[in-house]
């Protein structure tokens, strides 16, 4: 009779804690990334270069398949989003982490004057050389660039 009565409270304990877990950020444990803009500041019209580098743990290497891609939340300052830039060589089967990626993009001819935020998602895929196993990443990202005249 007691077990019966402790069902419900396991339930919600259970329950609860799911809840807090999927509400907090997941941060990626075995790869640090850093994003930035080469230019801080950009008059309208201009094109930025988002940069992008990985600093894997040891071990553990970026993948160039599935392909690694940026998303960007909103378009509305940007004009032209190029194809995202990947160091290779050929016959290479792993990103180099000591080279930067790198996401080329213009800003619209009519973005007003003061500072911008541009928000996004790098998606990128990681494997363990030593235990096998791999995993896709999806990485929020935020930069602010300033748009003088």
């Amino acid at each position: 009779m007691k077990i019966k009565s402790l069902v419900p409270i396991l339930l919600l304990f259970v329950l609860t804690s799911v809840a807090f877990c999927a509400d907090q950020k997941k941060i990626n444990e075995f790869v640090d990334v850093k994003v930035s803009l080469k230019q801080k500041e950009v008059k309208p019209g201009s094109t930025c270069d988002l940069l992008i580098r990985f600093k894997p743990k040891q071990g553990i290497h970026i993948n160039f398949e599935p392909p690694i891609s940026v998303k960007f939340d909103s378009t509305l300052y940007l004009n032209k989003v190029e194809k995202l830039i990947i160091p290779r060589k050929p016959k290479q089967e792993y990103f180099d982490h000591k080279q930067d990626l790198i996401q080329k993009f213009s800003i619209t001819k009519d973005t007003p004057p003061g500072d911008i935020v541009l928000k996004g998602t790098l998606i990128y895929f990681y494997c363990s050389g030593s235990d096998g196993w791999c995993s896709r990443y999806k990485h929020p990202f935020e930069v602010s660039v300033k748009v003088k005249k």
